[in-house]
């Protein structure tokens, strides 16, 4: 496969002639470019499994969960609004179905999804800790 690349300037969009030319043919979407479209090195999914989860933002690795996006986003440019909207991952976890399903993008099945996510981790803490000694007497704490 043979590509050229072409500096852009001013962030203007890449002209439909140079898409349509493309071998192969390049999907032009209004303003978004699906995941799919991505360089695989690029995607989260295979960056997870090849360079593993500590390489991942927080966005990306959130968005293998959600699956996809919505009109105009990716699952990423979704996760990264759910962050910045629910201003941490902690808040994230932390929403209530109601509230995750007022956010665009988020249905029954993510909000479930994401409900079921916030559970798993909180399990999972709960088992991590469970053989821990508790500091409960404050000369503990002291040293």
């Amino acid at each position: 496969m043979n590509a050229r690349l072409e500096l852009v300037q001013n962030n203007v969009p890449y002209p439909a002639r140079a898409l349509l030319a493309a071998d192969p043919p390049a999907r032009i979407a209004p303003g978004v470019m699906c995941i799919l479209d991505w360089p695989v090195r690029d995607c989260p999914r295979e960056r997870l499994l090849k360079l593993g989860a500590q390489t991942l933002s927080d966005a990306e690795l959130l968005a293998p969960f959600l699956n996809t996006g919505c009109p105009g986003m990716t699952s990423v440019d979704v996760a990264r609004d759910l962050l910045v909207q629910f201003e941490s991952i902690r808040g994230l976890l932390g929403a209530t179905a109601a509230k995750l399903r007022g956010f665009d993008g988020i249905g029954p099945a993510k909000a479930a999804l994401l409900l079921a996510v916030s559970e798993l981790c909180q399990r999972s803490l709960a088992e991590k800790t469970r053989g821990c000694p508790r500091l409960c007497q404050n000369a503990w704490t002291r040293e």
